[in-house]
């Protein structure tokens, strides 16, 4: 999973995520590379801007509970740490993975990515 503005190359998160087992529960990414951010939600969170993926067998048994999840807490607001305190409750850490990369920018970040059209071939 990741943000609608997530940048992915997939051929670098097929590479990443074939070395784990697909039939055991994984929750991979990584937190966010601004400290405040890991210190306001926590160092265990994956954040959705830098995406996350979740293995099969996690996400079956995290669709069974999900809802007394979301009203176990009523006070969460952001999905990320939503997902991280419903993963805790299934004794579920994060698995850090370097290759998912949130970062936290902040003022004018006009320039700093930009696109250019092209042809098809």
């Amino acid at each position: 999973m990741a943000d609608d503005d997530t940048i992915l190359f997939v051929d670098n998160l097929v590479e990443v995520l074939a070395k784990y087992d697909h039939t055991e529960y994984y929750y991979i990414g990584s937190s966010s590379e601004c400290i405040k951010s890991n210190f306001d939600f926590s160092f265990d969170t994956a954040f959705g801007g830098g995406g996350y993926a979740l293995s099969y067998p996690l996400v079956a048994t995290l669709a069974t509970k999900l809802d007394e999840c979301i009203e176990r807490y009523p006070y969460l607001r952001v999905s990320d740490f939503m997902l991280h305190s419903c993963l805790a409750d299934l004794g579920v850490a994060l698995t850090q993975e370097k290759g998912f990369h949130q970062i936290d920018l902040h003022g004018d970040i006009s320039g700093l990515l930009s696109s250019h059209p092209q042809s098809p071939c």
